[in-house]
């Protein structure tokens, strides 16, 4: 599992019907070097908060054979 820090710059995202759980992609750029990642969200992420501007650290992984990235955990950091 790889890791990635970053702000969240962006989401695409949709409540699934009776469930708490939100699906879609967020757009999380690091401080450090600029860089920005794409990352799935889906019924199977652990997360508290997908809120643009959250700190966050991404646990993820790339889709079976594919391109797609797959968040399995984002959890809140504090930006010090």
């Amino acid at each position: 599992m790889k890791k990635f820090r970053g702000s969240i710059t962006a989401t695409k995202l949709s409540d699934l019907a009776e469930d708490d759980v939100q699906f879609g992609f967020i757009t999380i750029k690091s401080d450090t070097d600029e860089k920005a990642l794409e990352v799935k969200v889906d019924n199977y992420t652990e997360y508290d908060s997908l809120e643009p501007g959250e700190y966050v650290e991404v646990e993820y992984e790339t889709l079976g054979n594919t391109d797609v990235i797959v968040a399995r955990k984002i959890t809140h950091l504090s930006k010090e």
